[in-house]
């Protein structure tokens, strides 16, 4: 899903399955993260037995 408020865009991705998405387990959590860094955005992880939810926070310009 991919929202906007007037502050940033929001994208969301989640799943249903066993969770344990840890950055610092692999590379492609952690190339999410850089590629937000340039931005100045936020990448944040919540995961549980019941799945994953991914959501990166991207600032929009101030007009």
């Amino acid at each position: 899903m991919i929202t906007a408020t007037r502050r940033a865009l929001v994208v969301e991705i989640a799943d249903n399955g066993i969770g344990g998405a840890d950055p610092a387990k692999g590379t492609g959590l952690l190339g999410l993260q850089d590629r937000l860094d340039v931005l100045g955005g936020v990448l944040k992880v919540q995961t549980s037995s019941h799945g994953t939810r991914i959501r990166g926070f991207i600032p929009l310009p101030t007009l």
